[in-house]
């Protein structure tokens, strides 16, 4: 398995807190941990790290689909005609075409984001200066937002509007695709045994592209050795600790920590730290119905102990129509 560097083609790989390729524009540094090469064309994932008041314009990518989870600090999503005020934890998703800009309003502010559909996360290459700094410099020269970049699903507008109103976040996702925030918690939550996983992007909003699952729980059993055949997962730590084997590589992910796990790949993992968080990109979106047989809806907002029964057997039930093969 490939470590602390991306492979180039599609096969598993680690990428420890930090690591990747690292661009510096301007006040904002852009590690990317996912382009098209590294993840079969299916997903492009960047970590981006700016200053209190950075700004990036607004744009829009015509064919790629974005998602954006706040990992720490705040920020302004700006749209044409509304904005958001996103905190730690929030998530947004953005439709193809969508306009959208970002404005950092605190100090460190980091933001994960993935986009599906085309290689709008291939701006940041393409206007940065690469560097081996593992953050922002507010002294560097900010990028020429201007420059053509032919080949890049993106286009940046530059006649925004100043009179904005507030959008208003959704405790869960809408039935189509649209534009919306979800605030840090909430979402379609759903409870399995001990663990806890919330939908924060489901087929429906994404036409079948890709699903965002966040999970909770304690430490517990190690998950079967499985693999899928038709869709690619990935796992962000982002607290506690996740014991995971890939095809026959051992790996802890700590917070930070990430991990691509192609189709085609024997995989298992453990939670091994007390109150461990991941979240999960998976593309397409084919492990839906996956976790809608083996969860039942929940009001909670945590995990449950003791647990309520985990009801495995109606996995087994459906294996025939499901993309997972126990190994």
């Amino acid at each position: 398995m490939q470590q602390n560097a991306l492979p180039g083609k599609q096969e598993p790989y680690f990428l420890g807190s930090g690591e990747g390729q690292r661009y510096l524009l301007g006040p904002f540094l852009a590690t990317i941990i996912g382009r098209k090469q590294d993840t079969g064309s299916l997903m492009e994932g960047v970590v981006l790290i700016g200053a209190k008041n950075s700004v990036m314009p607004l744009h829009r990518h015509n064919h790629s689909h974005e998602a954006i989870y706040v990992l720490e600090g705040s920020a302004i999503l700006r749209l044409a005609d509304q904005e958001f005020a996103l905190e730690g934890g929030d998530y947004a998703s953005v439709p193809p075409g969508t306009a959208h800009g970002l404005t950092f309003t605190s100090h460190r502010t980091r933001i994960l984001t993935w986009t599906f559909g085309d290689n709008g996360a291939a701006m940041y290459a393409a206007l940065g200066q690469p560097s081996e700094a593992v953050t922002y410099s507010t002294r560097a020269e900010p990028p020429d937002w201007k420059k053509p970049l032919p080949g890049v699903d993106v286009e940046f507008l530059f006649d925004e509007s100043s009179a904005r109103t507030r959008g208003e976040k959704c405790s869960v996702a809408p039935p189509g695709v649209e534009l919306y925030v979800i605030p840090a918690g909430e979402g379609e939550r759903m409870m399995a045994g001990d663990t806890l996983f919330t939908f924060l992007t489901d087929g429906r909003q994404s036409g079948g592209k890709f699903i965002v699952l966040m999970t909770d729980g304690p430490k517990g059993q190690r998950i079967p050795n499985h693999l899928h055949e038709k869709h690619t997962e990935t796992f962000f730590c982002l607290n506690g600790c996740v014991s995971m084997t890939a095809g026959e590589e051992h790996v802890s992910l700590w917070p930070g920590d990430f991990l691509h796990v192609p189709a085609g790949t024997p995989h298992t993992f453990q939670l091994t730290g007390n109150n461990t968080r991941f979240i999960q990109f998976h593309a397409p979106g084919l492990n839906e119905p996956f976790f809608r047989y083996m969860c039942d809806p929940t009001e909670e907002h945590t995990f449950l102990q003791p647990p309520p029964p985990f009801r495995f057997d109606r996995v087994i039930q459906q294996l025939a129509e499901l993309d997972v093969k126990f190994l």
